[in-house]
């Protein structure tokens, strides 16, 4: 039965993971100086086995480079 009551949290911080990768590129509108550890951050999420989190993240770094492709291409750069 443990298994039951960890099924719906574990959707719900997935649901709370996804609204955190869609919050990100306006924390970096706000605040461009937290751009690298942003990027390294949703890099690091491309490694998700789900798919629909795989596609917001790839969306998120899309918008950052959009907002900010100057500091994007600086961050690949180095």
């Amino acid at each position: 039965w443990i298994p039951q009551l960890c099924t719906p949290c574990s959707h719900i911080l997935l649901q709370i993971r996804k609204q955190a990768i869609r919050d990100l590129p306006a924390i970096c509108k706000e605040s461009p100086e937290n751009l690298p550890r942003i990027a390294d951050v949703l890099t690091q999420l491309l490694q998700t086995d789900d798919q629909s989190e795989h596609n917001l993240v790839q969306s998120a770094l899309l918008n950052l480079m959009r907002s900010d492709i100057k500091g994007m291409l600086l961050l690949t750069a180095t």
